[in-house]
């Protein structure tokens, strides 16, 4: 008999006992734990500050002007063939030639360090044969222009890269040093303000090279870049700079590895930025491709 009353205890204990822990459950259900609501809670919170901050930024950015980076219709850049029929010793070339170049400069689209180099070969080799009038557009255009980015204004040129980087600085270098006492409009500097605060980025350049070799290596899209920047500084540029370019022994390696490229249409090794619109000769042209 007492056997069967405990029996009968237990069970019903344990009837009571599970009774408990289903009730404890659709508590739960119904109410979930502290720690669970709070985890929600922060989760809205975030997603409704994600959504005004998206929102905010929106808005502010909505009235940013957007500045172009090519011009809508295609310039005609003949600077190019300009120079090359000076450097052949033509007589009766025409200067007209030079006014797609000066405006795809004066309006500061990207790339416009790349007209830059030939216009610089030709103030300092044909200079003296440049019709005043051409000969002011010329300095108008020049003495605007924004060599760097800690400069006045804004475009939508790219600075930052290897290529553009020794380009803006040969740039600025040569033509600071062939107007030494002129006051640039944009910067309000001297032509030899220029040629100092070039000087440092051309040898910080020179000498990153020297350490760490190129970011954009045996890159038949940019090594004429650079090649056309260190020539123009090897042809015109004073003592000091000609060293340091000169002491970069790469350079001639990259002319060599350039003119496999480009004559055979030949990849002798590994390449990087390598733009399929340069592959094979050709060359982004105001617009259009030449």
């Amino acid at each position: 008999m007492a056997n069967s009353q405990k029996k009968a205890s237990v069970l019903g204990t344990g009837r009571w006992t599970g009774q408990v822990a289903i009730k404890i459950q659709k508590m739960q259900k119904n109410n979930p734990p502290r720690n669970y609501r709070k985890g929600t809670f922060v989760l809205l919170l975030l997603v409704v500050f994600l959504a005004i901050t998206f929102l905010l930024d929106y808005i502010r950015i909505s009235g940013y002007e957007t500045l172009p980076v090519r011009p809508e219709e295609a310039i005609d850049l003949r600077v190019n063939e300009l120079y090359y029929q000076l450097a052949n010793g033509e007589e009766a070339v025409d200067w007209g030639q030079l006014e797609g170049g000066l405006e795809y400069i004066r309006n500061e689209y990207d790339c416009a360090d790349f007209r830059l180099v030939n216009l610089i070969r030709i103030l300092y080799e044909a200079g003296d044969r440049m019709p005043d009038s051409y000969r002011k557009q010329t300095q108008e255009v020049l003495f605007d222009f924004r060599y760097w980015w800690d400069e006045p204004g804004e475009n939508s040129m790219c600075y930052w890269s290897e290529n553009h980087q020794i380009l803006f600085a040969s740039a600025e270098y040569l033509i600071g040093q062939k107007y030494p006492d002129r006051v640039f409009s944009n910067s309000g500097l001297t032509g030899s303000q220029h040629v100092e605060k070039a000087r440092k980025r051309i040898l910080d350049w020179l000498e990153m090279r020297w350490n760490y070799g190129f970011t954009e290596f045996y890159s038949g899209t940019y090594y004429v870049e650079d090649i056309a920047a260190l020539i123009n500084l090897i042809d015109f540029a004073g003592t000091q700079i000609l060293i340091q370019v000169t002491n970069c022994g790469d350079n001639l390696f990259i002319i060599y590895e350039q003119a496999v490229t480009l004559l055979l249409k030949a990849r002798i090794r590994s390449t990087t930025a390598a733009l399929q619109e340069r592959i094979g000769g050709e060359r982004y042209h105001g617009g259009q491709h030449e």
